[in-house]
């Protein structure tokens, strides 16, 4: 099966081919849900909340004449997933949408295009399975759900309670309600078509009360201009950064993996974190969002310097889901948990120097990180005694060396490499040198697959975003070093060509670079062994899902800002 080249492109599976259950995981910075081949959310979760909000929702679409339609095909997009379904005269695309930077995100919508020949009757069919006993009722034809309920108050008549829930069309009200099991709720519409019509739903949820879940809702309640907003969103986003190489393959699956980080941050009440809060998957959200926005990085890493602080330097597993939890640390995860944040603070500030503010304020973190960890292997040398633990202990040590010295912390750093000097004398091991991603096997080390019954994925997202940060900073060999941008490439130079466009340095920087195979092109100076040309803009033409002919454009020159114009066709292996 041959690989498009269109990065736009979203993939399409016929349904009869698609595994049942859960097969594509969704998510903004708010919400996680997975979906099914139907666009049937499931599992939803909210990080703010730490909590399930509902186990599924199922929605049935049904011409009044003809029964259930038809699933023909699913396409899976960075921000929803659609089914096609008809049968004759009657064609209905279920998509559902988690929106992204929109009025609020902490929501879910669907948007039903159904097309008919003439006058159509359609019923849609809602089950709910909250997953839990809920109080539920039905206000302005809009279904509440909430978890332990206070008393109404106000105007409104609005509850506040440890949970809430609220669903429905914001343009009509549902034809018939069952409400009677506290952990399901069915609602049926009908809805009649003649050409065109667009059937909008929304799912927004609250951890306190009535009137934020009302809030959200009223806010969302123009279906079709958020999504067009967050599809906006969505694909601005994904295009900052890109790499474009001749492998289309290789362009796949660093653009999902990409999209994995981007889905994999969520905002919790402690701060910015890894979906699971697992403190050993802050690296590799690092290493692509400093790509993508290294604002995200510094709030990641403030969160891990913060939660460092308040456990004297003894970084827990798992990060705490709310403000004054127990952190939870054991020494036995102490040397991963430690390691993983000294290891993304320093090679964060390998690619975007950290201001010497920044660095004053992670110094107290890193002392408390790396003496805590010389502590442990001290007291515990059943933790740290093997060769592969004292070489990753060693790796950490030049990590924390590196940053004291950038801080001007001399005395630590003089002490911390006494350290890592004792620990190379023991295991007769030489400086230790940072392991690589090996970009030559890329889809194994990666765990990319391609499969024909769900859309292209990674076995472990964690290690996908490795070969996305690998790409970029090995790869390309890109470096922000604040008074000078570095590019080095490594293995892409063995490419006849290759781009990445609109990197993001810092919030009013960017970058665009094009290698053609005799030149280096760069909207900024660069430092490069490689021939350098400077212009004032590099893009990318003709690259839409239905007109992709790309043609890269270089606009003007830096010392004559003139109006001349280079253009460079690339080409695309074929791959079966």
């Amino acid at each position: 099966m041959s690989i498009s080249p269109v990065l736009d492109q979203p993939q399409s599976i016929d349904y009869l081919d698609l595994a049942g259950g859960p097969i594509n995981r969704l998510a903004n910075h708010e919400l996680i849900c997975w979906l099914d081949a139907d666009c049937n959310p499931q599992e939803v979760y909210w990080p703010w909340a730490n909590r399930r909000y509902v186990r599924s929702i199922v929605m049935r679409v049904l011409d009044w004449q003809e029964g259930e339609l038809v699933p023909l095909v699913t396409r899976f997009f960075p921000g929803h997933q659609e089914t096609i379904a008809g049968s004759e005269g009657v064609i209905v695309t279920k998509r559902l949408c988690i929106p992204y930077q929109t009025n609020d995100d902490r929501s879910l919508f669907w948007l039903l295009e159904c097309q008919a020949e003439g006058d159509r009757l359609l019923r849609l069919e809602i089950d709910i399975d909250w997953g839990e006993p809920l109080t539920q009722r039905i206000v302005d034809g809009l279904l509440v759900a909430q978890r332990n309920p206070g008393p109404a108050q106000g105007l409104y008549r609005q509850s506040n309670a440890e949970s809430t829930r609220v669903f429905g069309n914001p343009h009509g009200r549902p034809d018939a309600v069952d409400l009677d099991d506290p952990a399901h709720a069915r609602l049926i519409y009908h809805v009649l078509v003649n050409g065109i019509v667009e059937v909008p739903f929304v799912f927004t949820v609250s951890d306190v009360g009535e009137q934020l879940a009302w809030s959200s809702f009223l806010t969302l309640r123009e279906v079709e201009e958020i999504f067009d907003v967050s599809t906006r969103n969505w694909t601005r986003r994904l295009h900052m950064g890109r790499l474009w190489t001749p492998d289309p393959a290789f362009n796949q699956a660093v653009e999902q993996a990409r999209l994995e980080a981007v889905r994999h941050l969520q905002r919790h009440r402690t701060g910015m974190a890894p979906s699971d809060r697992c403190t050993v998957h802050v690296p590799p959200l690092v290493d692509v969002w400093d790509a993508l926005d290294p604002v995200q990085s510094r709030n990641l890493l403030a969160h891990l310097r913060r939660v460092a602080e308040a456990t004297e330097g003894r970084l827990p597993a798992v990060l705490p889901a709310f403000p004054g939890e127990p952190a939870n640390a054991s020494p036995e995860a102490l040397l991963d948990a430690n390691g993983a944040y000294l290891r993304a603070l320093a090679a964060h500030h390998r690619r975007h120097r950290l201001t010497a503010q920044l660095l004053q304020e992670h110094k107290p973190a890193v002392q408390l990180c790396t003496d805590a960890l010389i502590l442990l292997r001290a007291q515990r040398p059943d933790l740290i005694g093997s060769a592969a633990q004292m070489a990753t202990l060693a790796q950490i040590l030049a990590n924390a060396v590196e940053l004291a010295a950038q801080a001007g912390d001399d005395v630590n750093a003089a002490r911390w490499e006494s350290e890592l000097h004792y620990l190379l004398q023991r295991t007769g091991s030489e400086a230790p040198r940072t392991t690589r991603f090996d970009l030559e096997q890329w889809r194994s080390a990666a765990g990319w697959r391609r499969c024909s019954d769900r859309p292209d994925h990674f076995a472990d997202p964690w290690r996908g975003m490795q070969l996305a940060a690998a790409a970029i900073w090995e790869g390309a060999g890109l470096a922000d070093r604040g008074d000078a941008i570095v590019v080095e490439p490594g293995w892409l130079q063995r490419w006849p060509w290759w781009a990445l466009l609109g990197f993001t340095l810092t919030e009013d920087r960017r970058l665009s670079l094009l290698w053609d195979g005799a030149v280096l092109h760069a909207t900024r100076p660069v430092q490069s062994s490689l021939p350098v040309q400077v212009h004032r803009q590099i893009r990318l033409l003709h690259v839409d899902e239905f007109d992709f002919d790309p043609v890269f454009e270089m606009i003007g020159g830096e010392a004559e800002r003139s109006a001349q114009t280079v253009r460079f066709k690339p080409g695309f292996q074929q791959e079966a």
